[in-house]
């Protein structure tokens, strides 16, 4: 059975963690699939990102169609960026309890 969403939940620096460096290829790579996928940062994964590192660390999921989300805690750079969403965590409870969505945490 086919999920209807992909949620990538980012708790590491999501530059210099090779972990997460990784879930965010394969996050890539099922958006390009045409899979619905949804990125969220934490502000652990968030706030070690300088303004310089942002754009190209999102841009290729930002093109695919990704949806990339934020928590409120994040720097304002991040939030402010075109294609990612401010939200509060509660949006991530939400997502977590939805059906269809298989979550991936890192």
């Amino acid at each position: 059975m086919a999920m209807d969403r992909y949620l990538f939940v980012m708790t590491r620096d999501i530059i210099r963690h090779p972990s997460a460096v990784h879930i965010l290829r394969i996050a890539l790579g099922l958006q390009r699939r045409r899979e619905r996928v949804t990125v969220f940062l934490t502000d652990d994964a968030a706030r070690v990102l300088r303004r310089s590192e942002s754009g190209p660390a999102l841009r290729p999921l930002l093109a695919a169609g990704a949806t990339i989300l934020a928590d409120g805690a994040v720097p304002p750079h991040l939030s402010d960026a075109a294609g990612v969403e401010q939200v509060d965590s509660d949006a991530l409870g939400a997502l977590l309890t939805s059906p269809g969505v298989q979550a991936h945490w890192c």
